[in-house]
């Protein structure tokens, strides 16, 4: 009698978890073939471009580098070339689009290279986060409309100035992309399949929060063995080969362990409520103490969970599978940041910086937008989007505008490192980055001799 009552068990739970999987991954059949899809996503992507430009302007009309993207990816790739400078990890790891990005900055006169720089990554991000409207994550979230306010409102968060059309930041948005891929509806298209495996490998050595996605790559390929679905299985096994590739060649995806064993249960809690309060409340990013608010963001964190479970519930808890994955993704990602940079978490408690948050903002986002969706279909659906529009709206609007980075006349040290280049001289020379503390030293390494000279010629 128990062994039949534990078959039994075991049965039911093969059978929910595999309903669970279909709800994730948008059931067994391929996705329907889209109309018009490309004009569409293109006109997303353009719109979302338009939000990033809209907020910093000065990306488009004095682009400049940022942080890494001067003393790490253009000095390496200027220095050691780019096959050297692809084979040598950035804090443990490849970074494979950044790499690309001044692969491409390469190609181009040294004046011209922070534009590559600022218009890739003005690019991917707005590619990534359009591709969330494509009808490929409609059993996530069957609005049109609600997922291109998803994109809409994951741009418009309360970002630092450094967030957007920043190279050196891109990977929190390569991570979202990688994410979203990761449950989405694969298409009918052998080759389409073959180009998001590609895309998802190609993110997966570029951003080390690829370890999130793991579970969900497991996932897809049990339910497509299950439903003996090839398609499933050989796209599956292709972003689990890349993650076991990045984990041999890295060892630990870039991990600093120092101060790990400092970190208790109570400050991730903390900084967990601190984040979901940041959502409405954007002043608790400014880097003060919050020990006597904790309370008050416990709160906070608790009545937005409160809403989604509630909105769900509404629905008929049709999204709440939708809900659930973006809520794993927003707590593993957090965990994650004190797993794998636990001096932030450390040293500079409450004042993290915003930027090793943007991943689990959106997937914050994501979760709300879900829950949305999964309102009953008219009116009241309708109302309460535009309310919580209009409370996003009003609690981040003093931060859409973000400040411009400094002009550093960086023409000016472009025409010294051609001469530099031309004259043979191992003269150290130092030119200034945005921000202060990170320029960009050549020498006493010599430059290579064949980077494009300021005519453009190749």
């Amino acid at each position: 009698m128990t062994g039949f009552a534990i078959r039994a068990a075991a049965d039911r739970a093969h059978e929910w978890s595999l309903l669970f999987a279909d709800r994730v991954f948008g059931g067994s059949e391929p996705a329907p073939p889209a109309e018009r899809w490309l004009l569409r996503y293109l006109g997303v992507v353009v719109l979302l471009a338009a939000v990033i430009v809209a907020r910093r302007p000065d990306a488009v009309t004095n682009p400049q580098f940022w942080a890494e993207d001067g003393y790490i990816f253009f000095s390496e790739n200027l220095t050691l070339g780019f096959p050297r400078a692809l084979a040598k990890f950035y804090q443990g790891f490849p970074y494979l689009t950044h790499r690309l990005i001044a692969w491409a900055g390469g190609l181009v006169p040294f004046s011209a290279a922070p534009r590559v720089y600022t218009t890739s990554a003005i690019a991917v991000t707005a590619l990534v986060l359009a591709s969330f409207a494509l009808p490929n994550f409609r059993h996530l979230v069957r609005s049109d409309a609600l997922r291109v306010f998803f994109g809409v409102a994951a741009l418009s968060l309360p970002f630092d100035q450094e967030v957007l059309s920043t190279p050196t930041n891109l990977s929190w948005f390569i991570a979202v992309g990688l994410a979203l891929l990761s449950v989405a509806r694969l298409p009918r298209a052998a080759w389409r399949i073959a180009l998001l495996a590609g895309a998802g490998c190609t993110a997966v050595f570029s951003t080390p929060l690829a370890v999130l996605t793991l579970p969900l790559w497991l996932l897809r390929a049990w339910r497509g063995l299950q439903r003996r679905n090839r398609h499933e299985m050989v796209c599956a096994f292709a972003l689990i080969m890349a993650f076991a590739v990045v984990v041999f060649m890295t060892g630990n995806l870039g991990r600093d362990q120092r101060y790990s064993s400092a970190l208790t249960l109570r400050h991730y809690l903390i900084f967990v409520c601190d984040r979901v309060a940041a959502l409405v409340f954007p002043v608790t990013l400014a880097p003060v103490s919050h020990a006597t608010n904790s309370a008050a963001m416990t709160a906070v964190a608790a009545g937005l969970t409160a809403l989604l479970l509630a909105a769900c519930a509404a629905g008929g808890f049709r999204r709440l599978p939708a809900v659930l994955v973006a809520l794993y993704f927003f707590l593993g990602s957090l965990l994650g940041l004190g797993f794998g940079r636990p001096t932030l978490l450390f040293l500079v408690w409450y004042a993290v910086p915003y930027r090793y948050t943007v991943f689990p903002a959106i997937m914050l986002v994501l979760a709300v937008v879900a829950a949305l969706d999964g309102l009953p279909a008219g009116q009241p659906r309708r109302l309460s989007t535009l309310g919580v529009a209009v409370v996003l709206a009003a609690a981040w609007a003093s931060r859409f505008a973000l400040p411009p980075l400094r002009d550093l006349d960086w023409p000016g040290y472009a025409v010294l490192i051609e001469k530099k280049i031309q004259s043979g001289s191992r003269f150290p020379l130092t030119i200034p980055m945005n921000p202060s503390w990170a320029p960009l030293k050549l020498d006493p390494a010599q430059p290579r001799s064949d980077a494009p000279p300021e005519s453009g010629a190749n």
